[in-house]
């Protein structure tokens, strides 16, 4: 007949055994089940209840380290103790008194290694929160300068494009209005009369506007836009404002402005900005103006 007391402490081992064996489990683990189960149907578990219980009680470490890390080096290590003690359940040179000094040394020399496998568990586990929180923490700065950042770039790009149209104005007229920001170039410079090539004068010119364009933000067009006084016919005219546009917007894309960003259009004697009825309004009137688009 069983010790009572045995009885109650096999159950709880053998449901954990149960429970784990649907885990990988290590060759060590099935071992030390195998022997702590002859161990208790042997004779010695009635005549040494204090080894079977020391087996039951390092059986069951071997069994938490399998629930908490299945397959592992530690539970193969907590695993060979435990069959160990199994195996020398009721063997002679073990003694169930608590002072045979070969078994206390024994227990003393593996809590220490337990403790000490429990002390460099707890720590990695410290390290490891401590590194994910400090992830987590420079994950949320990098979020939060990120918008900062954008902001502040884009202020500076949008300062550096409207300082590159300001300084056009040493070579032609720049004005905001609702449409956008519009550069006026003098037809009486950029063309000689009744001409549609541009003179060497007015390449140097497109020069620098070419040049204040490509400053502007990527998704920005351009509208290039001829005009001419009333002398001539309307259709004489529209023609000639068309040619006077298109040498403008030709001369900006061989400067590097994509030619999608370009539109060109003739306005023809429309749209006076002054009278025709003398020679400066007329001249006022020849003229070609690049809008540099609102967005949307």
């Amino acid at each position: 007949m069983k010790h009572p007391i045995l009885i109650t402490l096999t159950g709880g081992v053998l449901a954990g055994a149960l429970c784990a064996c649907a885990s990988t489990t290590t060759p060590q683990l099935a071992d030390a089940r195998r022997a702590y189960a002859e161990a208790e149907d042997s004779h010695a578990a009635t005549h040494h209840p204090a080894q079977l219980e020391r087996a039951r009680v390092a059986l069951d470490r071997a069994e938490e380290a399998h629930d908490e890390d299945p397959g592992s080096a530690r539970e193969a290590r907590l695993a060979e103790r435990a069959e160990y003690r199994a195996k020398m359940v009721g063997h002679p040179d073990v003694g169930d008194s608590p002072s045979n000094r070969a078994e206390t040394a024994e227990e003393r020399r593996e809590a220490g290694l337990i403790e000490r496998e429990e002390v460099v568990a707890a720590r990695e586990q410290t390290e490891a929160e401590r590194d994910r929180a400090a992830a987590e923490r420079n994950s949320m700065r990098v979020a939060d300068e990120r918008p900062v950042t954008t902001a502040r770039s884009t202020k500076v790009e949008d300062r550096k494009a409207a300082s590159a149209l300001q300084n056009l104005g040493q070579v032609a007229n720049v004005k905001e209005e609702p449409r956008g920001v519009v550069i006026t170039l003098s037809g009486s410079l950029l063309f000689p009369s009744g001409d549609k090539n541009l003179s060497p004068v007015a390449r140097k010119s497109l020069d620098q506007v070419a040049h204040a364009l490509a400053e502007q933000p990527a998704d920005t067009t351009f509208q290039v836009g001829g005009y001419t006084d009333d002398s001539g016919s309307p259709k004489q005219n529209d023609q000639l404002a068309k040619q006077r546009a298109k040498a403008v917007a030709d001369h900006l894309i061989q400067n590097g402005i994509d030619p999608s960003r370009i539109r060109v259009v003739s306005h023809g004697e429309n749209d006076p900005v002054a009278s025709n009825d003398s020679a400066e309004g007329r001249a006022a009137n020849r003229r070609v103006e690049i809008v540099v688009e609102n967005e949307g």
